[in-house]
């Protein structure tokens, strides 16, 4: 009877191990973002990002604020742009529900930190998202990091061909004036613990990676449940 007994208990701890194996494996799926990247939920804690001078897209009186710390040579921040950012921008942005705010991280680069200069210039001729569309195409036609696509040279022409001025432009950039503004964005990353991108703050709470819409949708929808 005790040989009995103990066989028994034997047999519930492995079904138990077993349950509990499944129950964590489960709950990995359920974190992970639709290209594998894990989503990560800060609980209650949020993390406060100042807007500061950052480019931003949507009203300002929007009932959810989205993050966005990103790199233009980062190939998840280009399948975040042409996939999932453009359907919050159609849903959300457009509608007056979100205000997006961008944060430059570069992470890849000397033509990583030269975008992100450029696109500054570009902003100061008011073009910045324009340019930050055509930066983003030009990396899909040309993939690959520090191979010239981002180029000095090719950043001008880029900015020609959205409309800038670019005598005005190349000046601009050569001089790097922006480069303190690119690096206070680093900084605020760094102090949100961003150590990769694309890195999505909605209302303080992070996704990490190039996630699937659905995803996004859960906090932004979320987010405008709790601030009606």
């Amino acid at each position: 009877m005790v040989i009995k007994d103990r066989n028994t208990l034997v047999a519930v701890g492995v079904a138990l191990f077993f349950i509990g194996v499944s129950l964590y494996v489960a709950n990995i799926g359920e974190n992970s973002g639709g290209n594998g990247e894990k989503t990560v939920s800060l609980g209650n804690e949020r993390a406060y990002i100042p807007e500061r001078e950052s480019p931003a897209l949507g009203k300002n009186d929007a009932k959810a604020v989205l993050v966005e710390f990103s790199d233009f040579q980062c190939p998840h921040c280009a399948t975040f742009h042409f996939g999932a950012g453009a359907v919050i921008f159609d849903r959300y942005i457009k509608t007056g529900q979100v205000k997006m705010i961008y944060k430059h991280f570069p992470l890849l680069g000397e033509e990583s930190y030269a975008a992100a200069y450029a696109s500054e210039c570009a902003r100061e001729q008011g073009k910045f998202w324009e340019y930050h569309d055509a930066l983003f195409d030009q990396q899909a036609r040309a993939p690959g990091e520090n191979s010239g696509t981002f180029s000095v040279s090719n950043l001008i022409g880029y900015a020609q061909r959205t409309g800038l001025n670019s005598d005005v432009f190349a000046q601009c950039l050569h001089s790097e004036k922006y480069k303190e503004r690119v690096a206070r964005d680093i900084e605020d990353g760094k102090s949100a613990q961003v150590t990769g991108t694309p890195a999505i703050f909605i209302q303080g709470k992070r996704i990490d990676g190039a996630a699937a819409f659905s995803e996004y949708q859960r906090l932004i929808e979320e987010a405008l449940q709790n601030n009606k």
